[in-house]
């Protein structure tokens, strides 16, 4: 009997769990070309330097496949506009190309937390630690 019910329990927390990942990915993905508002100095250098890569193997100074990104006088580690290279090149270079490794990574990080919590703590804690992760706007 209590091995029913806590089959029952995992296969609901494994809904809850998609559930939870299908907000996330709601919430990051709809409006993601539009959404915030305005297309920050950051963002368009990090797509800048995708598209160059991409083109040229080089940043836009120049630098070939940098390990540190140089964008607005600092450097940056280049991990994130090597990521960026295969959104560029499918949607092409717009704001929505250039946010959805971050929309991805978001996304991925809700699902990491819950497993990382659900090992601390509990799967109950872990699937609150994931919701809230999930609506977080910062993430």
């Amino acid at each position: 009997m209590s091995q029913s019910i806590s089959k029952n329990t995992q296969n609901n927390n494994g809904i809850y769990l998609i559930i939870i990942l299908a907000i996330a990915t709601i919430l990051r993905l709809v409006f993601l070309g539009t959404i915030p508002n305005g297309f920050f100095c950051d963002e368009a250098s990090n797509g800048y330097d995708s598209y160059s890569i991409l083109h040229t193997m080089r940043d836009q100074y120049g630098e070939f496949l940098p390990m540190f990104a140089r964008a607005l006088n600092d450097y940056r580690p280049s991990l994130y506009i090597f990521l960026t290279v295969p959104f560029i090149k499918i949607f092409g270079l717009n704001e929505f190309a250039t946010r959805l490794p971050a929309a991805i990574i978001g996304i991925a990080t809700v699902l990491v937390v819950f497993y990382l919590v659900k090992e601390v703590f509990n799967q109950r804690v872990a699937l609150i630690a994931a919701l809230l992760l999930s609506i977080s706007p910062h993430s």
